[in-house]
């Protein structure tokens, strides 16, 4: 374990809770330090909850914290709600053995992403229930992939979260007059409904697949720095849902990563950088 890079990460956060004055998330982040020896999900949680704040806040955004005592999201923000969440391993995906293959990996990564989605929409639909958020307002799922950054490129975390959320399935080629047509802003890709790894099959297009229930989810943030990086506009990838009940006005973010798609039939275009 890499004291160093622990305790300074706890110095950055540290500071951000003195700016706010919030006695509580100090409490949370000091027991989480005390306890990393042990575990390190609550650090990673109070840590990225705290840091996209702080992001948030430098983008020029109006972040309000929510009172821990209180049911409801993490912030509400001029682009939304938005709930914080830092999956982690899971007990039967810990073992270095399990993690030895892609395919393995694959099914860390899908479990764990596909887990803190359903699990953060089923929340949304209580605080609806609850009447505790505005129904006119965005509700946003944040993902912190950082845990998994010693045993996944980060580039793998974007890929899964193509396929769990857009069933984003293997890249084509459109060809005029013999030559492919090649746009950096956005590919072709087919449609799937899973994803099959080995043995293994997962159930994807969350965002596609007439299920209302993710309709309550105007987008997801993910993002897939580690945590010895600092938050930028480089880890910060923001995937819209283009059958949102509300959509996101994403005037209010500039320089980041936009995930879009239309979809027809059996195929999907991911748009890269949507403004």
């Amino acid at each position: 374990m890499n004291k160093i890079l622990y305790k300074k990460v706890y110095d950055e956060c540290y500071n951000i809770i003195d700016l706010i004055n919030d006695k509580k998330k100090k409490k949370k982040l000091e027991e989480s330090y005390k306890e990393i020896d042990k575990s390190f999900s609550n650090f990673y949680s109070i840590t990225f909850e705290l840091r996209m704040y702080k992001y948030l806040c430098s983008k020029f955004l109006t972040v309000i914290i929510a009172d821990d005592n209180v049911i409801g999201p993490d912030f509400k923000t001029d682009i939304g709600y938005i709930e914080c969440v830092s999956p982690t391993m899971g007990i039967s995906c810990c073992s270095k053995d399990i993690l030895k293959r892609n395919i393995n990996r694959y099914e860390v990564i899908f479990t764990r992403l596909t887990s803190v989605i359903k699990d953060k929409t089923k929340k949304y639909i209580e605080y609806i229930e609850k009447k505790v958020i505005d129904l006119m307002q965005p509700c946003i799922i944040a993902i912190d992939t950082s845990l998994f950054s010693n045993e996944f490129h980060s580039d793998l975390c974007i890929d899964a979260i193509e396929k769990v959320l857009y069933g984003i399935g293997d890249q084509f080629m459109i060809f005029r007059d013999n030559k492919a047509i090649i746009n950096k802003e956005y590919e072709y890709h087919i449609y799937n409904i899973e994803v099959k790894k080995g043995d293994k099959s997962f159930y994807c297009g969350y965002f596609l697949n007439n299920d209302i229930t993710y309709n309550n989810i105007s987008a997801v943030i993910l993002c897939n720095n580690s945590i010895g990086e600092k938050m930028t506009d480089q880890y910060f990838h923001l995937f819209i849902n283009p059958s949102a009940n509300v959509k996101v006005d994403i005037s209010h973010l500039k320089n980041i990563n936009f995930y879009y798609l239309d979809k027809s039939d059996d195929t999907v275009k991911l748009i890269k950088n949507y403004k």
